[in-house]
């Protein structure tokens, strides 16, 4: 921010072989008229702290204890249990979500080794006879990387226990969630500079050369100002915003006087950033920009600018500068 991406085969003979996979075609219906079914309802609005530490746990439902699961099969017959759509398994059974930094593992009774339901749905194996249990889940949203605000998207049944092949009735449990459209708001407010602060022009005004008879005289200070778009934050959070400020001609100068730029005419002078207070800004140091509460809000740096001389005796001309503001939030 400045201040002013045709083949062919050859005739051949081979052997198929079909080796039995010992899982006879199994009849299996269900003890009872529905499949089990348990619901999950998440909060509208989930709200995740930059202070949380990776790992927390950001929402638990607990354990969620589903109607009785209860079917028999007349043979050895396959089950498919696990996310009904893609998560993407980032370790220890948790599972990337539809937004950065927040993972989503949801553990059950039925679950099977290693306890965790994953993508894609693993198959095993059950005996012949009657399968009657209660099933119990449990589904955790946990911080995996920075986060910021946006929406989780959830499928409605995110996990279905259904058999392998395909038999009538196909499903025989359920998870639903109730709530599937999340929206996460950060605990603290987020700021970014506006786009009409990226480049601030000021106009110090002209002033005849005999206006600075000594070293230190100061024109009149124009005033300029750093707007910042800042949003979220829960009731009662702050943010506190600070800036330096260097000189884009000169970036090791630690003065408070900004060097004129390369393509200036005039000597003798440069040109002095100064907080609201009329306190002169040392180049280089942090300064104070203002605490921010929970947005949507715009907030304001006022500052202030002016020309000063450095040398007994100034050259007229010409005399643009630039400066970089670096902008720090805590």
């Amino acid at each position: 921010m400045f201040c002013s991406l045709p083949a062919r085969i050859a005739g051949a003979t081979g052997l198929l072989l079909l080796a039995h996979s010992g899982i006879s075609a199994a009849s299996c219906v269900h003890i009872g008229s529905t499949p089990s079914q348990a619901f999950i309802t998440i909060d509208s609005t989930l709200t995740v702290s930059s202070a949380d530490a990776v790992g927390k746990v950001l929402y638990d439902s607990g354990d969620r204890t589903a109607t009785r699961m209860a079917y028999r099969c007349s043979a050895s017959h396959e089950r498919r249990a696990g996310f009904t759509e893609p998560f993407t398994h980032v370790g220890n059974g948790v599972h990337q979500t539809s937004l950065d930094g927040i993972g989503i593992k949801i553990t059950g009774t039925e679950a099977g080794s290693p306890g965790f339901y994953r993508w894609p749905a693993p198959n095993t194996v059950h005996p012949a006879g009657v399968i009657d249990v209660t099933p119990r889940y449990r589904l955790q949203l946990i911080k995996t990387g920075p986060v910021t605000s946006g929406v989780l998207f959830f499928p409605q049944t995110i996990i279905s226990h259904t058999f392998e092949p395909h038999h009538i009735p196909a499903n025989t449990a359920r998870l639903t969630m109730v709530q599937t459209r999340v929206e996460v708001v950060s605990a603290d407010p987020t700021c970014a500079v506006d786009p009409g602060s990226k480049t601030i022009p000021v106009n110090l005004r002209d002033h005849p050369a005999g206006f600075f008879d000594a070293v230190g005289k100061v024109t009149a200070p124009q005033p300029l100002e750093i707007r910042l778009n800042c949003v979220g934050g829960s009731s009662g959070s702050r943010l506190n915003v600070s800036y330096s400020v260097s000189d884009a001609s000169n970036p090791g100068n630690q003065t408070s006087i900004i060097s004129l730029a390369s393509n200036a005419s005039a000597r003798g002078i440069g040109i002095r950033l100064l907080r609201s207070d009329n306190t002169p800004i040392v180049l280089g140091t942090r300064q104070p920009g203002g605490t921010v509460g929970a947005g949507p809000v715009t907030h304001r740096i006022p500052l202030l600018a002016q020309y000063v001389q450095t040398a007994s005796r100034v050259t007229p001309g010409s005399a643009p500068g630039r400066a970089t503001f670096l902008m720090s939030y805590d």
